[in-house]
C-alpha cells in the first residue's frame, strides 16, 4: 500500500474536509487523481499532480464537489462553501428546495423545446451555449412590481445576447414565467 502525504495545514477547513472524507470510507488513492489546470496563453487545460502520491487541497474539494449530494453538509461544515447548483437550502422543514426545483427543471424543458424549434441539436456547441445563456437569463430575470405596474426585468446585454441568437421566444418565456431574480438581489 502506498504512503501519501497532505500538502495542506492540519487543522485548515481543507484539513477538516479531508478527515470527513476519511470517515466515510474515502481512499488517499480515490483522492490522487489530480486536477485541471488551464494555460491562458497556449489555451490549454491538462490534469497536474495526478497519482503523485500528495493529496492537493484541489483534490479534496474537487472529489467532495463531484459528490456533492453526499458531501453538501460536510462542504458546508468544514470549509463554509455553500454549493449553489445544488438548489438544497438543507433545511427539511421547508419546500422551498423542491420549488426552486421544479421550476428549474420546466425552465430547462422549455429552454430545450425552444432551442430544438430553432434547429439546434441537443449536444452541439451551439446547442449547449444557446442552453447556458437561456439558463443564465433565467437566474437573473424577474418580474418586478411597482405599484399597479408590472415590470419585466433581465438586464439589457443578456436581453441583446437572446436577441442576436435568435431566441426572443426565451425572453417572452422569461417575462411570462419569471426567473430566479437575482439581479434584485443587492447582497453577494
Amino acid at each position: 500500500m502506498a504512503d501519501y502525504s497532505i500538502s495542506f495545514e492540519k487543522g485548515s477547513s481543507i484539513w477538516k474536509l479531508y478527515q470527513e472524507l476519511k470517515k466515510n470510507g474515502v481512499k488517499d488513492s480515490d483522492l490522487d487523481k489530480g486536477y485541471p489546470e488551464t494555460d491562458y496563453v497556449k489555451r490549454e487545460r491538462k490534469v497536474v499532480h495526478q497519482a503523485d502520491h500528495k493529496i492537493q487541497p484541489e483534490e479534496v474539494l474537487d472529489y467532495a464537489l463531484e459528490r456533492y449530494s453526499k458531501y453538501q453538509l460536510a462542504i458546508k461544515e468544514t470549509t463554509g462553501y455553500d454549493v449553489p447548483w445544488s438548489l438544497d437550502d438543507l433545511d427539511p422543514r421547508t419546500s422551498f428546495d423542491e420549488e426552486i426545483r421544479q421550476r428549474v427543471n420546466q425552465t430547462i424543458a422549455a429552454c430545450k423545446q425552444i432551442l430544438a424549434s430553432k434547429g439546434l441539436k441537443k449536444g452541439t456547441d451551439k446547442f449547449n451555449e444557446s442552453l447556458g445563456l437561456s439558463l443564465y437569463a433565467f437566474v437573473l430575470s424577474t418580474v418586478r412590481k411597482n405599484g399597479d405596474i408590472i415590470e419585466f426585468v433581465l438586464p439589457k446585454s443578456v436581453r441583446a445576447e437572446l436577441a442576436s441568437r435568435d431566441l426572443n421566444e426565451m425572453i417572452s418565456y422569461l417575462s411570462e414565467n419569471m426567473g430566479l431574480g437575482l439581479t434584485l438581489i443587492r447582497k453577494d
